[in-house]
């Protein structure tokens, strides 16, 4: 509904009300039958996504990388004082 008009007649959003209560319907019922998984397909035990896990060569590159643009913004620090 981002494009809301103002001028909406009562027809029109009783019409608008009962579309959106017939996709809230079709939304129950798609989850009734595939229970906890939903529309992705995806289903988490707990309610939670799993973790990520990387790998420690990864984390090092990432470390590096990160020590490098502190290193570089320190020295253009120091050449502006």
């Amino acid at each position: 509904m981002l494009n809301m008009q103002l001028n909406v007649t009562a027809a029109q959003l009783r019409r608008a009300v009962k579309i959106k209560q017939r996709i809230e319907r079709l939304e129950q019922d798609l989850t009734r039958l595939l229970g906890s998984q939903g529309v992705s397909g995806r289903s988490f035990s707990g309610g939670r996504p799993p973790t990520r896990v990387m790998s420690p060569e990864a984390k090092a590159r990432i470390i590096a990388a990160q020590k490098k643009r502190w290193a570089a913004w320190r020295k253009e620090q120091k050449a502006s004082a």
